[in-house]
């Protein structure tokens, strides 16, 4: 926006931001047509009368510091000068938009998205009055989170809905190491996973990308446990584990039926629509593009350390930092800044910090890295029977009950948190929020909840 002179704003009483995650803007705008990861902004926005902003992070889709050859000059991607950009966004939309200058902000973000969120309000509290950080895992670092954590509840998820899939998945790799030994086994193992290059497989040390591959999958699977179809990373059915879990019954199968039953559980992620001819061993996450961009983020400043433990359903797994530099001086030409992000941004040590609401799925294997208990000025909300930002989406006739009270008491805090930072009254916003649930069974339940929510949890 290069206009001279200050727009006219409507009536708006708060400005949302979405601190948009590593897939870019039109990503993000993509899954808010299905009320994927900023629905929640999208079915309060009318409540609060907010003015939604998506704020793109640099390098990833079109927002490119050195045009065509910012691939080329990775050195300025970092969360930090994200942040900065946030910054500079809304005090140019506060100095542009007449009346917007005392309106409070608030930051929306899940996953990387939503730690962003929670560092735009501890490094920017002058801008940020408050944030609301979904399935943000900002102590998945070094000292503060077991290595084990992501793939231990990944286990715990799988087990819990049907102890012999877990058994199952446990018993699949040494079937698979034991096939990929001999070329033949290897022809076999392509043939299985209808792998579409047989070179994927052509040498024995090959066979870990294809365990690799498979572990992916069971935490993708994990992460996108919703009670309902989606196409967040993939299309899937409603409680894919459970689906998946379903080809897993019988602990007792031999080497290739177990196999072929592992496959037809990964399908339920790799191919529910039917229309996956063959299958490709590369990452499960996004284009080639942002897994570099993010690969180099993980190799400078978000390093979250990852292993299996010998409990888990996984291959076990020793994390070993040495080899991990060694990849990224040779990858990129960087050393990982091991404890820069817990030193820049605290952690769990979050004592003086304020208006932040942290929420976590239960189901979901980030909840190892995140603030998992209210304290002071911090808010957390625990989703019983949710997956990855499950409560960040928008409201679906299939919707638990469990994330239905986690967004209503997420909504007293917000705007109980701007009444007390701005002065602004927004007790008839509530009352318009509240209208959505009138004729629900539970409204005086929640019309009480609020009343007596505010100066319990914020």
């Amino acid at each position: 926006m290069e206009s001279n002179e200050a727009a006219t704003l409507p009536k708006v009483g708060l400005i949302s931001l979405a601190t948009a995650w590593c897939g870019g803007i039109l990503v993000t705008l993509g899954y808010l047509t299905v009320g994927c990861l900023t629905g929640f902004m999208w079915d309060n926005a009318e409540a609060f009368s907010a003015m939604l902003v998506f704020a793109e992070h640099r390098y990833y889709g079109k927002s490119l510091p050195f045009g065509n050859m910012s691939r080329n000059v990775l050195g300025k991607l970092s969360s930090s000068q994200a942040l900065a950009d946030f910054a500079v966004l809304i005090s140019h939309l506060k100095s542009t938009f007449g009346g917007a200058a005392y309106l409070p902000v608030i930051a929306f973000g899940g996953s990387y998205g939503g730690m962003l969120a929670a560092w735009m309000r501890i490094k920017y509290p002058h801008l940020i009055d408050g944030a609301i950080a979904a399935s943000a895992p900002v102590a998945q670092f070094p000292g503060l989170t077991p290595c084990s954590a992501f793939t231990d509840i990944t286990t715990e998820v799988f087990r819990n809905t049907s102890s012999p899939c877990a058994v199952s998945i446990s018993r699949s790799w040494s079937a698979i190491r034991t096939l990929g030994a001999t070329t033949k086994g290897r022809r076999k193992l392509v043939d299985i996973f209808k792998l579409c290059n047989e070179s994927d497989l052509a040498f024995k040390n090959n066979v870990t990308q294809l365990v690799n591959w498979l572990s992916d999958i069971y935490g993708t699977l994990a992460m996108v446990n919703y009670p309902y179809e989606t196409d967040f990373l993939n299309p899937v059915p409603g409680w894919p584990v459970k689906m998946a879990c379903n080809y897993l019954s019988d602990t007792k199968a031999a080497s290739v039926e177990l196999l072929n039953n592992i496959y037809k559980a990964v399908s339920v992620y790799l191919n529910y629509t039917g229309t996956v001819l063959c299958n490709k061993l590369e990452s499960n996450y996004g284009s080639s593009v942002n897994a570099e961009l993010w690969e180099y983020q993980t190799c400078t400043e978000m390093m979250m350390p990852m292993c299996n433990s010998e409990e888990s359903m996984f291959e076990q797994h020793d994390w070993n930092e040495t080899e991990f530099s060694q990849t990224c001086l040779q990858k990129f030409g960087v050393i990982p800044k091991y404890g820069w992000a817990v030193s820049n941004y605290g952690g769990r040590s979050l004592t003086d910090v304020t208006k932040i609401v942290f929420s976590n799925g239960w189901l979901d294997p980030w909840r190892g890295g995140g603030i998992l208990s209210s304290d002071h000025g911090i808010t957390s909300l625990i989703v019983e029977d949710g997956a990855h930002h499950y409560d960040l989406r928008g409201r679906h006739p299939k919707d638990t009950p469990s994330v239905l009270n986690v967004r209503m008491e997420r909504s007293s805090c917000t705007s109980y948190a701007f009444r007390i930072g701005k002065g602004h009254l927004l007790d008839q916003r509530l009352s318009v929020l509240a209208k959505g649930f009138r004729h629900s069974h539970s409204f005086p339940v929640i019309t009480d909840f609020i009343q007596h929510s505010l100066h319990r949890i914020c």
